[in-house]
């Protein structure tokens, strides 16, 4: 018994490992007798248990791994993963969609309340994880001396996740050699972006109110569908009768009567008054501006817009093949006397143009506002625009540019207007339709023509004709109620109004632009109708309001990049730790009292130690678990990296705690 307290614990386990087994001299050694701990003898004379080796039992065990780490990793990644990605969809959700069985109202609710505890489970998971992984590191090293006690020690702290220790390693250099570890770093890097991300996602993340259709008891669509058909430009080219005089008619009234103040129903744009109509900014379309296809969309019917100038010409500049004898002679064409319109629904431009020259035998060469030739040029696009519904927030849509859309919504390789005269069926333009009305046969301009002077009032006229010459300065004249202003001169009021196109060219471009949209829509309400072209689709039922995440879609892409950093590092360390065969789960407590035990009074004596970084032998001490076990033996022994030996063997068996050890183990 002498000297006994001499002997290093770690002789004890030494020279346990390296033998076999030895039978007692009545035989081998009999299982049951470790059953009772040698601090529970009845006698004071039976050996200790470091003399007791030929009759201890060997425990033994080979390096297990532990999925147990799997679990809480995986049903934390779920709720984090589910609940980013399930807001993330819901975020790019329309402002109208279905709503089936309160899908999407339950899964927001779900996906706010998975957010929040994922949010408080980062932490303690991301600690959790690193914990496991670290004892794998520091068993895999590549030899005893790569990882020093206080760098073992540091990440038995889990020192991750202490600010004191991100101070040292920012402000003392030398904290990088005494303390870090590529683990170290990894876990500090994982901790930070797993902080940040849930604290920056609920910054960007707000709500909005989204309307949602009605569906029946089986989740399907319930739309009160309505249908309306309207005329597309094919029709309107099939359907229109150039010989039927009823749309010249109409635009000469309205060209004397309409003003620029009243409500047009099918003005669209910015306005729903002729004031302010512009050629860019508003159109004619066959339906009412207050239309809309409710719930349903993608719903297309035709616009036009046109813009008209005024421009005076020289005398030589007008056309030499432009002449007639009579007073008044206006010419209007069109590039091989054809329809400037297309039979498709695909966007169309085209151009108009015409020459207007008035002579008169008592006007003055000399005199400024005598009537001068004037040109009127007026330029028109037609195509699609998308009706508003509840999809595109009642708004219309511009212009379609998409030519494949036609295809959708009428032929458009269907009837192809024929090249023919004026004096046929094919469909003028805005321009001559105004040019007819304004100075076609019976309009004012030719009425005019034949008004008397003042010295012709005792002429053989009868009566109601001198009255009607001598009062027509009094009428309203054509345009003036669109804004074109002009005075009279003398007693013959076509003088004057004739002569205003060339001294007030801005206001008459401007009447004729808004006389434009009165002629398109004199052609689309004068049409013959064969039942359409083009069906509109349109939807009462009620609306309802749900409430939805908004995330902005540069927000997204920044918030799912940091989840992704923290995320992906912890499924990566856990599946480490997992498939990893270890000698301990974690760097705990009872792990670090083991190798302090190993160590032993002399390296490390129970002394006050409140300051471990003046504690030099830290940085001296190898913090390895290493193999010492001979090459012959069977059951093999651990010891810390101070004795040398090798790394660790999965597939060998090591002395173990009893409890911790398996049945296969050696007796």
């Amino acid at each position: 018994m002498e000297g006994r307290d001499d002997i290093p614990l770690r002789e004890l386990s030494r020279e346990t490992s390296v033998h076999e087994p030895q039978e007692h001299e009545h035989g081998l050694f009999h299982p049951d007798q470790h059953e009772v701990p040698p601090y529970e003898r009845d006698t004071e004379e039976e050996l200790p248990p470091y003399e007791q080796r030929n009759t201890a039992p060997i425990r033994s065990t080979t390096l297990h791994r532990s999925f147990f780490i799997l679990i809480p990793v995986a049903l934390y990644a779920t709720i984090a993963i589910y609940s980013w990605v399930t807001l993330c969809i819901l975020s790019r959700m329309g402002d109208y969609t279905t709503n089936v069985h309160e899908t999407k109202t339950r899964s927001y609710r779900a996906a706010l309340t998975l957010q929040a505890v994922a949010d408080l489970a980062t932490i303690p998971t991301i600690s959790f994880v690193c914990a496991w992984a670290a004892c794998i590191f520091v068993q895999n090293q590549r030899d005893a001396y790569s990882l020093r006690l206080r760098q073992v020690v540091t990440l038995a702290d889990r020192a991750w996740m202490n600010p004191a220790m991100y101070f040292r390693l920012l402000f003392y250099p030398s904290s990088f050699k005494r303390y870090g570890s590529s683990m170290l770093y990894l876990a500090i890097f994982i901790h930070i972006f797993g902080a940040i991300t849930y604290p920056i996602q609920s910054l960007f993340l707000s709500t909005r109110s989204v309307s949602v259709q009605s569906t029946d008891r089986w989740g399907k669509i319930d739309l009160d569908n309505n249908y309306l058909r309207v005329p597309s430009i094919s029709q309107l080219m099939r359907g229109y009768d150039f010989t039927d005089w009823s749309s010249i008619f109409t635009v000469r009234h309205l060209a004397q009567s309409a003003g620029v103040n009243g409500y047009q129903d099918n003005l669209w744009g910015n306005t729903s008054q002729l004031s302010g109509y512009g050629s860019n900014s508003s159109w004619y379309a066959p339906l009412s501006h207050n239309f809309s296809t409710g719930l349903r969309s993608d719903q297309y019917i035709p616009r036009i817009n046109s813009s008209a100038e005024v421009l005076e010409m020289a005398a030589e500049e007008f056309p030499s093949n432009c002449s007639s004898p009579s007073s008044f002679y206006a010419s209007y064409i069109y590039p091989n006397s054809s329809s400037p319109w297309q039979s498709t629904s695909s966007r169309q431009n085209f151009s108009e143009v015409i020459y207007v020259n008035t002579t008169a035998n008592f006007t003055d060469p000399s005199d400024p506002n005598r009537v001068k030739p004037f040109k009127i040029i007026m330029n028109t696009t037609a195509g699609l625009f998308e009706l508003p519904s509840v999809q595109n927030n009642l708004i219309a849509g511009p212009l379609n540019t998409n030519s494949s859309l036609c295809s959708s919504v009428t032929s458009c390789n269907g009837w192809k207007v024929r090249r023919q005269p004026l004096d046929s069926s094919a469909l003028p333009g805005p321009l001559a339709m105004i040019a007819l009305a304004l100075f076609g046969p019976g309009s004012f301009a030719d009425t005019q023509q034949t008004a008397p002077s003042s010295e012709s009032f005792y002429s053989n006229e009868s009566e109601s004709q001198r009255y009607h010459d001598m009062f027509a300065a009094d009428d309203i004249l054509p345009l003036t109620p669109l804004g074109f202003t002009t005075s009279v001169l003398g007693e013959i009021p076509i003088d004057g109004w004739m002569s205003a196109f060339s001294s007030n060219k801005e206001d008459a471009s401007v009447a004729f632009t808004r006389a434009s949209f009165l002629a398109v829509k004199a052609m689309f309400d004068n049409t013959v109708r064969f039942g359409g072209d083009i069906t509109v689709a349109f939807a009462s039922s009620d609306l309802q309001q749900i409430t939805l995440p908004s995330l902005p879609f540069s927000a997204m892409i920044a918030c799912s990049v940091l989840f992704g950093l923290y995320m992906v590092p912890l499924l990566c360390l856990a599946l480490y730790a997992a498939f990893s065969s270890s000698w301990t789960n974690t760097l705990d407590a009872f792990t670090m009292l083991r190798m302090g035990a190993a160590f032993g009074q002399q390296d490390l004596p129970l002394l006050i130690g409140k300051s471990k970084r003046k504690i030099r032998v830290l940085d001296t001490l190898p913090g390895i678990v290493r193999d010492i076990s001979g090459p012959d033996d069977k059951v093999r022994q651990l010891a810390l990296g101070i004795e040398g030996g090798g790394p660790l063997q999965p597939s060998k068996r090591y002395l173990a705690y009893p409890g911790n050890d398996d049945w296969m183990g050696p007796r």
